[in-house]
């Protein structure tokens, strides 16, 4: 049986919408460069500050970044 035959194994649509919005991805394709304080996130994004710092707050929630000392 392949994964997606299994029911258990469907895609919340909530994550779907969280991980294709545009500041998700520009802020994800930032992080792989390491960690960045979110003020420069925000800047290398073009995403606004107040659109930068729910996001990441919503990832670390999530288990998918971490927020260290300088930045995430």
């Amino acid at each position: 049986m392949y994964a997606h035959e299994r029911s258990e194994s469907r895609i919340d649509p909530d994550q779907i919408g969280l991980y294709t919005t545009p500041a998700v991805v520009r802020i994800l394709v930032a992080l792989v460069r390491g960690a960045q304080p979110p003020a420069h996130l925000a800047v290398i994004t073009g995403c606004r500050r107040g659109e930068t710092e729910p996001v990441l707050c919503d990832l670390r929630q999530r288990g998918i970044v971490v927020q260290e000392w300088e930045g995430y």
